[in-house]
């Protein structure tokens, strides 16, 4: 109360130099008034809203799989990403000079990418992307305002929903946004799936087909493609999936495209032999499968051409598992020992702890 009864007072004063003020006191009085009546309750709010927090449960952390990329963070890669396209659901915020006031307008982009510019009218975004749209915006607002000095930034981007399908555990939506690739969107994937040929059908109809292991090998991110409004992406089984090991320099599980053997499998996507691999020895193990009920144990030499069959296991031994081996058993004494005698290269210790060389 003490604070309303200072108003009082304040407005008392005023109106007494009002009366010598020739009438203006009564404004001053009321300007006054509710200044200090907002004071007021912008700080009963506020010990409320404190009062409020103090009561209310601490917010329990995130779970590291939920500190996703921040809406800043977006931004900040959505503004230095030179491929980041009008997107609907892109939040701009439009700033510019009007005479010496600085303007600020909230810029929204439709679902079907036009950009509502206000008063400024709309602007077809689609198929641009942001850096495009924001040179052409800036320009028809100097045009507009001359010396503006305008600004077009990403406040926050727009997420949108790509269908998955196919091999996949269940066919559903994933939210992704303009800088999402196509490898982001395949948790749900089977273990069958293939990622030589992943298929994205555009809006449009349009279909193309992308190798996700180019893309991972040879960094080659036209095989990775960002996604777009509208995409649906489907997944197929793999013809062939066989696996290498050994001295190799990379050894994995590959799945092969049609027309690739032996040959593709040791040098390209085992990208070579090591020195001590020994090929000539190589071995192949093939499983049963429908139609081949008796699996198959087969040495070959990898370096000639052979047809591989979905499930196969390649092995390339080293040379040291060709050494000679000599193995020494039985009641010997350590290397260097004399005490009760000493042992040959091989052979077993007699009874008097002696070993001979041919172990008699």
């Amino acid at each position: 109360m003490g604070w309303i009864d200072s108003i009082g007072s304040i407005g008392n004063g005023c109106g007494s130099r009002a009366r010598r003020g020739k009438g203006l006191g009564r404004l001053s009085y009321a300007l006054v008034s509710l200044v200090l009546l907002g004071i007021l309750c912008s700080a009963a709010g506020a010990q409320q809203t404190a009062a409020a927090q103090a009561k209310a449960p601490a917010e329990p952390a995130k779970p590291p799989a939920a500190q996703a990329l921040a809406i800043s963070e977006r931004s900040i890669l959505a503004l230095s990403e030179p491929e980041y396209p009008v997107t609907p659901g892109d939040v701009y915020s439009l700033s510019y000079l009007k005479g010496s006031t600085l303007d600020v307008v909230q810029v929204i982009v439709d679902g079907d990418s036009t950009v509502n510019l206000g008063f400024f009218g709309r602007f077809p975004g689609s198929g641009l992307r942001f850096r495009q749209a924001k040179a052409a915006i800036e320009k028809k607002v100097s045009e507009g305002y001359a010396g503006s000095i305008p600004t077009l930034l990403i406040v926050s981007p727009g997420i949108f929903q790509v269908k998955v399908e196919g091999e996949v555990e269940s066919s559903g939506f994933v939210n992704v946004w303009g800088l999402s690739r196509l490898d982001t969107v395949l948790e749900s994937a089977t273990a069958y799936a293939s990622m030589r040929a992943v298929t994205i059908v555009h809006m449009d109809g349009k279909k193309a087909t992308y190798d996700l292991f180019k893309a991972d090998r040879n960094g080659d991110s036209k095989q990775n493609p960002f996604l777009r409004p509208g995409d649906r992406v489907i997944l197929q089984r793999y013809e062939r999936s066989v696996s290498i090991a050994g001295s190799v320099v990379r050894p994995g599980i590959y799945q092969l495209l049609p027309g690739e053997g032996l040959t593709e499998l040791v040098e390209i996507y085992g990208d070579g032999l090591l020195a001590s691999a020994r090929p000539e020895f190589g071995k192949l193990t093939r499983r049963a499968q429908t139609g081949r009920p008796d699996g198959a144990y087969i040495q070959l030499d990898v370096k000639k051409k052979a047809l591989l069959f979905d499930g196969d296991a390649v092995y390339i031994p080293d040379s040291e598992s060709y050494l000679d081996v000599v193995y020494v058993e039985g009641a010997i004494l350590a290397p260097g020992a004399t005490a009760a005698g000493t042992a040959t290269a091989a052979g077993t210790a007699t009874a008097a702890g002696t070993a001979t060389a041919a172990g008699t």
